[in-house]
C-alpha cells in the first residue's frame, strides 16, 4: 500500500528494516549476499522512484532520508574498519539495532 503512494519511503523502510537484521546476516556469514542485496534495491529504487520535488517538506524528507542513508554507510564502515573495544565487545551489533 505505501509503495505506490509513498515509493521513497517504502524503500527506506525496506532498506532500514534489512540494516536493522545486518548483526544475524552477519553471524550467518551472509555478508556479502546482504551488501549485494542492500546496494541492488537501493539502486533499483533509485531508479524506479520519481525525482523528488524541490522546496517545502519535500525537500526537507529527502534530506532526512539522505542523512539515514549515511548514517547507515557510516555504521558499517565503522564495523569493518574499527574493532569494538575489549569493554564492550557487543558495541557494533548495539549500534546497527538502536
Amino acid at each position: 500500500l505505501l509503495s505506490t503512494e509513498h515509493p521513497r519511503a517504502y524503500a527506506w523502510f525496506a532498506l532500514l528494516a534489512a540494516f536493522s537484521m545486518f548483526p544475524l546476516l552477519a553471524r550467518d556469514g551472509l555478508r556479502l549476499a546482504y551488501s549485494v542485496c542492500q546496494l541492488a534495491f537501493g539502486a533499483l529504487a533509485a531508479a524506479l522512484t520519481p525525482p523528488m520535488e524541490v522546496g517545502g517538506s519535500a525537500t526537507a524528507g529527502g534530506l532526512l532520508l539522505a542523512a539515514s542513508l549515511a548514517g547507515m554507510v557510516a555504521l558499517h564502515v565503522a564495523e569493518a574498519a574499527l574493532p569494538p573495544p575489549r569493554r564492550y565487545p557487543d558495541l557494533h551489533a548495539v549500534a546497527f539495532s538502536a
